[in-house]
């Protein structure tokens, strides 16, 4: 038959010729610049919080979106660990205090969070709002009671191969609304 339509997908498969970095291009090729972003941590974390924004606004709850909870839980607790591994890095400039490489190059966030809350006082005089200290404090636990060490939303199975340990479920409105709340105390924090 003539008008028989083709429901064939054509699969592009890689050739020689292809490139994956390719600069130039603009608007219209989606081209993004860095030129402001390197070496600004504040950027990083904006930016895996965004992405985790963007995917929880596009998912619809239904079972194939499930597959997304994996890379919106890690992208969102990125953004935590970046967010306090760049206030780690203002409160040592600020404040003049001696760091050691390996207190900043953990995954881990309550040793990033405990730093950051016993220098606070240096860069703030008084915390008006008494609850944001305690607020992020329970929530960054519960987080890293999720997740300890940024591996279980980014990988099937730990170092000896037994599966990560996940929740049954995650309201992603919540979280996002959550992480706004996270994000928005750090920013008190600044």
């Amino acid at each position: 038959m003539e008008d028989e339509v083709d429901w064939e997908p054509e699969i592009l498969n890689p050739r020689l010729t292809d490139t994956l970095i390719e600069t130039g291009g603009g608007k219209r090729t989606k081209t993004l610049f860095t030129d402001l972003m390197a070496g600004e941590w504040a950027f990083y974390a904006d930016g895996y919080r965004k992405a985790a924004d963007a995917l929880v606004d596009r998912i619809e709850g239904d079972a194939p979106d499930d597959v997304f909870l994996l890379p919106i839980v890690f992208l969102y607790r990125h953004f935590v660990e970046l967010k306090l591994k760049d206030l780690f890095i203002q409160l040592v400039s600020v404040c003049h205090i001696s760091m050691y490489p390996k207190e900043i190059t953990t995954h881990k966030l309550l040793p990033l969070w405990t730093f950051v809350k016993a220098h606070v006082d240096c860069i703030r005089e008084e915390m008006h709002d008494t609850e944001i200290i305690p607020a992020l404090d329970k929530l960054i636990k519960e987080l890293s009671d999720l997740d300890p060490d940024s591996m279980h939303f980014r990988y099937a199975v730990d170092k000896n191969f037994g599966n990560m340990v996940l929740p049954r479920s995650l309201s992603m409105e919540n979280f996002k609304s959550t992480m706004e709340k996270i994000h928005n105390g750090f920013a008190y924090i600044e």
